[in-house]
C-alpha cells in the first residue's frame, strides 16, 4: 500500500513538472526562450537624457547669440536706481558685459579697465553695461568703491543672462562680453574673456564700428 502511495506521488510530481507554465526557470539546453524572457527588456539599455544627469545638463546648456543676430531687449535697474532700457540706447554702440561677482579679484580689476578706458569709450559714442546676477546695493557699494562710471544693471534671476545665452550655472555669471552697434545687432562677442587687457580690445571692436 504505501509503496503505491509513493509511486503515485512520484507520477504527480511528474506530470505536474511537464504542465505548461510549471517549469523551472532555467531552460534546457536547446529550449526556446520564453515569452517572459522575449519581453524582458535589456539590461544594457542606453540611457535617456532624463535618467542621464550629465546628458541632460550638455542639451540644456545655454547657447550663446552669435554675431549678426539682433539683441534682445531688457529694462534693469542700476546701481543709481534708475531704470536701463537698452532699446532706449539705440542709435549708439552699447558695450553689454557679464561678470561673476561683485568684489571679487577679476571682476574688480575688469570693472578697473572700464573705468580708466571709460573717456575713450564715451568719445567713441559708447554706453557701458555691467551685469551680474548681484543685488542693485551690492552694485551700488562696488561702483562707489571703485570709482565706476558706467552703468551697473541687478540681474538676480538671471533673466538678462538667459536672454544673451549666458551660462548662469553656480549661481554666477560667466564672463562674457557683446558688443552691440547702433541698429541694435550683436557685432562682436567675447565669450572667452581674458580680464587683463580686455577693456583695449572691447574699445577696438567699438571703434571699428564707425570705420
Amino acid at each position: 500500500m504505501k509503496a503505491h502511495l509513493s509511486c503515485s506521488v512520484v507520477g504527480l510530481a511528474v506530470a505536474l513538472m511537464a504542465a505548461p507554465g510549471c517549469s523551472s526557470n532555467a531552460s534546457s539546453p536547446g529550449s526556446s526562450p520564453s515569452a517572459a524572457e522575449e519581453t524582458a527588456p535589456a539590461t544594457a539599455e542606453a540611457k535617456t537624457p532624463a535618467q542621464d544627469p550629465a546628458a541632460a545638463a550638455e542639451a540644456t546648456k545655454p547657447t550663446l547669440l552669435a554675431v549678426g543676430e539682433k539683441a534682445p531687449d531688457f529694462t534693469a535697474t542700476s546701481q543709481s536706481g534708475s531704470e536701463v532700457h537698452l532699446a532706449a540706447l539705440a542709435g549708439k554702440p552699447v558695450v553689454l558685459y557679464f561678470y561673476p561677482k561683485d568684489f571679487t579679484s577679476g571682476c574688480t580689476l575688469e570693472a578697473k579697465n572700464f573705468r580708466d578706458d571709460y573717456s575713450d569709450f564715451e568719445t567713441a559714442g559708447a554706453t557701458i553695461i555691467g551685469v551680474s546676477l548681484d543685488s542693485v546695493e551690492s552694485h551700488k557699494k562696488f561702483a562707489k568703491e571703485l570709482g565706476v562710471p558706467f552703468l551697473l544693471v541687478a540681474d538676480p534671476k538671471g533673466e538678462i543672462a538667459a536672454k544673451y545665452g549666458v551660462s548662469t550655472e553656480g549661481g554666477y555669471a560667466r564672463r562674457v562680453t557683446f558688443v552691440i552697434d547702433g541698429k541694435g545687432v550683436i557685432a562682436k562677442t567675447f565669450p572667452g574673456v581674458t580680464v587683463e587687457g580686455h577693456a583695449e580690445e572691447v574699445l577696438t571692436a567699438v571703434r571699428g564700428l564707425s570705420s
